[in-house]
Order: structure tokens, then sequence, then C-alpha cells
């Protein structure tokens, strides 16, 4: 029996078509578990889509209001299972398929701490199931299968860490410190991943987000068990500054590009911030333009096997005021501010006293 088992699973801006792809897989072995999907602050437009697959699928449909939040898989996973009320659950990325009857080996092999991952499997562009490669060990938030209970008792998964994709391996430590243990399934069951471009991937990503979460992981390692309000559910009325954007009447500020690198920019910033109450910043495209920039995501591709032997690597020219704006958010809390707005190419952030 799996129906006290619930599919946590969770999406932000992304083809809906994986809703059905997931959900049917699972559904096409015979399972019939409860299914959860948590909308992470996409768009208006693709929300009102998964809104009408979740519908037309019979499963339920949660939104999360964090839109121009950064991308954070902890909180979106804890946010689902507060909300899940099944003993068991099972937490799988948007992207994955399945050709087995893994929820029911699942079932039938559980036991008290213990959590049970799948290996998962990369597919190629084309979808060809034969030339599926091997993800490794390493990659531990393909599928998982574990009692609720391990969310309480461990405090969920860290919330501090975001954009990075270390959660997965931070969690399991966590848990095993507590005596869980970590069960690989046989390979039959394995979670296999659809292909789709990485928009979080180098410099879609602030340059403090791997010393953030490192130091995360570290001080995790010391102290497994955290203290957190995990989970909490953001809502319409946690997030003001969405209806102030749609009405306007913002102070519009402009920096050059790298400006914040320099000293007093952040500092003038902040005056306008204390005496507009909202601004917007516009920090200028993520990536300078410069000759022959358009032949650099080729270029990388084919010189890839060079740059892996050598060490050496080819990157665009990257505009750093996001980063500086980014990692000065936590001052700026201390000092009163009550939200924030990142756009997604990450050119301006609007910032509400």
């Amino acid at each position: 029996m799996i129906g006290d088992v619930t599919v946590l699973t969770i999406i932000r801006d992304r083809d809906g078509l994986r809703i059905r792809d997931l959900v049917n897989s699972l559904r096409h072995r015979g399972s019939e578990p409860n299914f959860l999907l948590i909308d992470y602050g996409s768009t208006e437009s693709n929300s009102a889509a998964y809104r009408s697959i979740c519908a037309e699928l019979g499963i339920r449909y949660e939104k999360v209001r964090t839109e121009g939040w950064p991308w954070s898989r902890s909180h979106a996973l804890n946010c689902g299972a507060r909300l899940v009320d099944t003993p068991y659950l099972a937490s799988t990325d948007i992207d994955m398929v399945f050709d087995s009857d893994i929820l029911e080996y699942c079932r039938e092999n559980e036991a008290p701490r213990r959590m049970q991952h799948a290996f998962a499997y990369w597919l190629p562009r084309d979808g060809n199931r034969n030339r599926a490669s091997p993800a490794g060990k390493g990659s531990r938030g393909g599928f998982q299968f574990i009692r609720k209970s391990a969310f309480t008792e461990v405090g969920g998964y860290d919330e501090g860490i975001k954009y990075w994709g270390q959660e997965d391996l931070d969690w399991t430590t966590r848990l095993g410190a507590l005596g869980y243990e970590l069960v690989w399934l046989p390979l039959q069951y394995r979670a296999l991943h659809q292909w789709h471009l990485n928009p979080e991937a180098g410099s879609q990503r602030p340059a403090t987000a791997e010393f953030d979460t490192m130091n995360r992981c570290l001080s995790n390692s010391m102290s497994p068990i955290l203290e957190q309000d995990w989970g909490r559910v953001v809502k319409d009325s946690d997030r003001p500054i969405l209806g102030l954007i749609k009405e306007g009447g913002f102070r519009e500020l402009s920096v050059e590009t790298n400006q914040l690198a320099k000293y007093g920019t952040l500092n003038n910033i902040a005056g306008a911030l204390l005496e507009y109450g909202f601004i917007k910043i516009n920090l200028g495209p993520r990536h300078v333009k410069r000759p022959l920039v358009s032949l650099a995501a080729p270029l990388s591709s084919i010189l890839r096997p060079f740059t892996a032997l050598t060490g050496l690597s080819l990157k665009r020219k990257v505009n750093t005021n996001f980063d500086f704006i980014y990692s000065s958010l936590p001052t700026l809390f201390s000092k009163g501010i009550r939200d924030y707005y990142i756009s997604s190419d990450f050119s301006s952030i609007y910032l509400c006293h």
C-alpha cells in the first residue's frame, strides 16, 4: 500500500510538460500515491499553467510567493514537507522520470531511520534511455524516500543554502550523524533525469554563493540539528513588494558596470533607500559585452577536453554589481529593509525599507 506516501516535487519556471512526465511515469507502473507540487516563485503565466495541469492530473498544487528571491531548493522542499500529511515522503526533481515500480519497492523496504536514494542517470537531449549516463553517489537529490518525521527531528533542509546545490549532501550528512542509514536502491530502480539548460550555472549565481554554502555545511557538520523556522510557506501577505512593483512609485537609480566595487557607491544607495523608502537599482547586464563574446559558448564546448586537462577556463566578463548588492542584503536587513526583488536576469533589484 502506498496511499500513505506523498511524492513531493518542486518547480520554478520550468516546462510544465515535465509535471505530466513525472506523474505519468509513476502512475503507469500502477502506483497511486499522493502528489504535491510546490511552485516556488514562478511567473504568473507559468503558475497559471501549472495549476491547470495539476487540476487535470488530480494532484495538489501549492504556490510559494518567492518571486524575485534566490532559488532555494532547501526552502522549497521544507515547505512541501510541512504540508505533507502522510507518514512517508518521496522527494524527486521535476525533471525525473521512472521506468520501475520504485515507490512499491521503497515502501516494502522502509525502516525507521533509513533514507533510501535512487541512482540518478542523465538522459541525453534526445531522451534516448539507452545512452543515459550515471551521475554517481554524489547526486543524492534525484529521488529520496524517507519518513516525514526526519524533517522535524533534524530541523529540515538548511534554508541558508541558496543557489549552490550542496543541500542534499548536507542533509544526508546531518541525518547520518543522528544514526540514519543511507541505502542506495538497486540499479533497476534508477531515476532518469531529463535534459535541460542549467539556469543557475556559472555566473548565474552570486560569487559568494559557494563560500556561503560551504560555511553552512561546515557549521552543520558540527551541529547537525538546525534551529530554524523551517518550511514557512510565503504567502501574498508576506510580499507587499510584489504589489508595490506593479503600482510603481519607486525611485529609480542606475549604476555603471562594476560601480558597486568602488567605495561609497553602496553608501549612496543606502542613503537613497532611507530617503525614498522604495527604490529600484539598475545594475546593468550581468555579462559585459566585448568582441567575440558570442563565440564564448561554442569555444568552451570545443576546448573542454583541453581546459579539463590544463585547469584553464574560458569565462565571459561579469558585471559584479549584482554580487556586491547580494552580499550586502544581510546588512540591509539588519538596518530595516523589509523585502527585495531580484530581476530574473540579475540586471536590477528592488529594495523596500
